[in-house]
């Protein structure tokens, strides 16, 4: 059995972030070719539904916001600018729009982490525990199922107890016990309402 390196965690880290940026390039892409008169009332959708912010993908909500503050003027009604961004201030809360307007490979886990603190809490928790695993194993050389299912186990996200549960190592990839969702593939794939506005 080959063993992860240490550095194999920091790398599916970096790969994360990537994919962010590649997810947020090809949105603002997509934005750019966009017809006027859609994408204002993509923007008015936001302004009248600002529950929206919440729970719109997080690139779709990134790409937002770095279009309204690179080409304000993209947006025929002034009101709509400004219901928009009180809607932004109002549902994402406070949030560093330095890293949202500059960094493309850290703009969408902003957003992600404005969107739903707590989901991105548990996201954090889950990816400290891969990376402390691979440590584990780059130690000890036991399973890498092993050592992560320990590690989820020591923050309380899952149980390894035979009679509360079926041990982690046991669940088939795909499953529906994994909670695998069946219809999400790996990558960005636009929202219906940035796929209608490319077109």
């Amino acid at each position: 059995m080959t063993q992860p390196a240490v550095n194999d965690s920091r790398n599916m880290m970096i790969a994360l972030a990537r994919r962010d940026a590649s997810d947020l390039d090809q949105a603002e892409q997509a934005i750019a070719r966009t017809d006027p008169m859609r994408f204002n009332h993509w923007v008015a959708q936001f302004a009248a539904d600002p529950t929206m912010l919440r729970t719109a993908a997080p690139v779709e909500v990134a790409v937002l916001l770095r279009t309204l503050d690179a080409h304000p003027g993209w947006v025929d009604d002034p009101r709509t600018l400004y219901q928009v961004r009180a809607n932004i201030v109002d549902q994402l809360g406070d949030f560093d729009h330095q890293v949202v307007r500059g960094s493309r490979a850290h703009a969408v886990d902003t957003i992600r982490q404005a969107q739903n603190p707590d989901l991105a809490a548990f996201r954090a928790s889950v990816l400290t525990a891969m990376d402390q695993a691979h440590q584990d194993v780059a130690r000890s050389g036991s399973s890498i199922q092993t050592a992560f299912a320990n590690r989820l186990a020591e923050r309380g996200l899952i149980t390894t107890h035979p009679e509360l549960g079926e041990p982690f190592e046991h669940i088939k990839p795909g499953s529906r016990a994994a909670g695998v969702d069946q219809g999400q593939g790996a990558g960005y794939e636009p929202t219906a309402q940035v796929r209608a506005l490319a077109r």
